[in-house]
C-alpha cells in the first residue's frame, strides 16, 4: 500500500483495483444509489446526491465502516474525517450528464486546497467510457471495474463524458478530510 500512496501524493490520483470486491456489499450500494438515482428530485437539484448517506443507512454504514475508514486514514494519516458521501449515476443512453474538467475543492470553501480531501471513488459498475484524470500536464484514461477505488486528491483535475451504453454506470464518492470543512450540510466529525 505504501508504494500506492506515494504514486497518490505524486501524480494525485491511485486506481486501487479490485479493492472492494468480496470486502462489502457493493450490489445493496448500487441498488440503493440507481434507485435515488432514479427519484434525484427527492434528494438533490442535481443529478447527484450529495451526503447520500443522510437518506440511507446502507450508505451511511459502507461510507463510515471500518474497510473506508481505515482507507481514509491511511492517505491522511489517524486524524481525519467526514465530508461527503456522493452517489453519482449516469442513467443508460443518458449522453448529456458530463463532468466537464474540473476538481473537487473548487465547490466550497477548500478552493485554495489548504486542507487535504481525499475522493475515494468507489466504482460500482465496469466502465466502458473512461474516468480521465489530468497528470502531470496529461490526460490519463481509467476504465475502472466493479470493486475498483480511484482515490482523488482534491486539487486533481478528472472530467467524464456521458453514458453512451444500455447500462447505467455509477460510483459512490466517498470523501474524506484531513480537518473539518464547513459547508452547509455537509460532515464534520472526526472519523
Amino acid at each position: 500500500m505504501e508504494h500506492l500512496i506515494e504514486k497518490y501524493n505524486r501524480d494525485g490520483y491511485v486506481h486501487l483495483k479490485n479493492y472492494l470486491n468480496g470486502v462489502l456489499d457493493l450490489d445493496k450500494v448500487a441498488s440503493v444509489g440507481l434507485g435515488m438515482r432514479l427519484h434525484v428530485s427527492d434528494y438533490s437539484n442535481w443529478n447527484g446526491i450529495s451526503c447520500a448517506g443522510k437518506h440511507s443507512t446502507i450508505l451511511d454504514d459502507f461510507y463510515r465502516s471500518v474497510t473506508m475508514t481505515s482507507l481514509a486514514k491511511k492517505f491522511l494519516g489517524d486524524d481525519c474525517y467526514y465530508f461527503n458521501d456522493q452517489i453519482v449515476y449516469k442513467l443508460p443512453r443518458d449522453i448529456n450528464f458530463v463532468f466537464e474538467a474540473h476538481y473537487d475543492n473548487q465547490y466550497g470553501p477548500n478552493i485554495d486546497n489548504k486542507i487535504h480531501t481525499v475522493n475515494f471513488c468507489v466504482i460500482l459498475d465496469d466502465f466502458e467510457v473512461p474516468l480521465e484524470i489530468k497528470c502531470r500536464d496529461e490526460w490519463v484514461s481509467l476504465y475502472p471495474n466493479k470493486g475498483d477505488i480511484i482515490a482523488i486528491r482534491g486539487d486533481t483535475y478528472h472530467r467524464s463524458a456521458g453514458n453512451t451504453s444500455n447500462k447505467p454506470r455509477g460510483l459512490y464518492a466517498c470523501v474524506y478530510t484531513k480537518e473539518p470543512i464547513h459547508l452547509d450540510g455537509f460532515y464534520t466529525e472526526k472519523i
